[in-house]
C-alpha cells in the first residue's frame, strides 16, 4: 500500500552507509582516485609525445590568439589545478585535514575543466565508448557531488564517523 512506502528510506540508507565509513578509508579512496588521474595524465602525454605544460602552452597561445583577452585565466587556472591534484593526493595518502581544503578548493576548476575526480569512473565510461555530452557532464556533476558529499561529513568525525 501506498502508506507503507517511506520516501526516504533509500537516502537514509546511504546516509547509514556514508556514516560507518572511516576517515582514513575515504581519504585513501581519494588519494588512489588522484594518483590514477596523475599516471593517466603522464600517460597520455607521453603517448601522445608531449611536453605535458609546454605544449599545454602553445595550444594556449592559439587560444588566445582566438579568443583574445577572455581566455587570459584559462592556461594558468589549469596549470594550477593539474599542479594541485598530485598534491591532493599527497595530501590524502598522509591523512592530512588540508587535503579538505585544497580538494573544496580543487571541486570549481575540476567543474570548469571538466575533470572529475572520479578519473577511473570517466575513463571506464570513455573506454565503453560514451561520448553523449549529458552523460558526461552529468558524471562530472555526480563526481564532484560525492567528493564534495563525503568529504564535508567525515570534516570532522561528527555525525558518528570514526576518524
Amino acid at each position: 500500500t501506498a502508506a507503507n512506502i517511506r520516501p526516504l528510506a533509500g537516502l537514509i540508507f546511504f546516509a547509514r552507509i556514508a556514516m560507518k565509513i572511516q576517515r582514513k578509508t575515504l581519504f585513501l579512496f581519494w588519494a588512489w582516485m588522484d594518483l590514477f588521474f596523475v599516471l593517466q595524465f603522464l600517460w597520455w602525454n607521453i603517448a601522445h609525445r608531449r611536453l605535458p605544460f609546454y605544449d599545454d602552452l602553445l595550444a594556449y597561445l592559439q587560444l588566445l590568439h582566438t579568443y583574445g583577452s577572455g581566455a587570459v585565466w584559462l592556461y594558468p587556472l589549469n596549470v594550477l589545478l593539474i599542479i594541485s591534484i598530485p598534491l591532493s593526493m599527497i595530501l590524502f595518502f598522509r591523512q592530512s585535514r588540508y587535503a579538505l581544503w585544497l580538494a573544496w578548493g580543487q571541486a570549481p576548476l575540476r567543474l570548469v575543466f571538466m575533470q572529475p575526480s572520479l578519473s577511473l569512473g570517466l575513463w571506464l565510461i570513455q573506454a565503453a565508448g560514451v561520448r553523449h555530452v549529458a552523460i558526461l557532464a552529468g558524471f562530472l556533476l555526480l563526481s564532484e557531488g560525492l567528493k564534495i558529499a563525503s568529504l564535508w561529513y567525515c570534516r570532522g568525525g561528527i555525525q558518528g564517523i570514526k576518524r
